[in-house]
């Protein structure tokens, strides 16, 4: 009963290291859309230009940010639940 239960519990904790893992690729990807789309609207709007593709780049950047955020929070939430165990 105890080794089923202590199997259970390494099995949930290489599936909790293995979503982080996931989880980091992800965000290292979206953190680098969000600075190239970010630093294309920055430059495009400090020229002056204000076109629709340098609204819809800001727009798309704080989107990212916000999506970052909560993605970061889900990833220190997954590990504060590895360590509890």
């Amino acid at each position: 009963m105890f080794s089923t239960r202590l199997l259970g519990l390494i099995k949930m904790k290489e599936s909790v290291k293995e979503k982080i893992g996931i989880y980091k690729e992800i965000f290292k990807s979206l953190f680098v859309l969000m600075t190239l789309i970010g630093g294309a609207s920055v430059a495009s709007l400090s020229r002056g230009r204000v076109d629709l593709w340098a609204i819809i780049g800001t727009v798309s950047t704080v989107w990212l940010g916000v999506i970052l955020i909560m993605l970061w929070r889900y990833m220190i939430n997954l590990t504060e639940e590895l360590d509890d165990e």
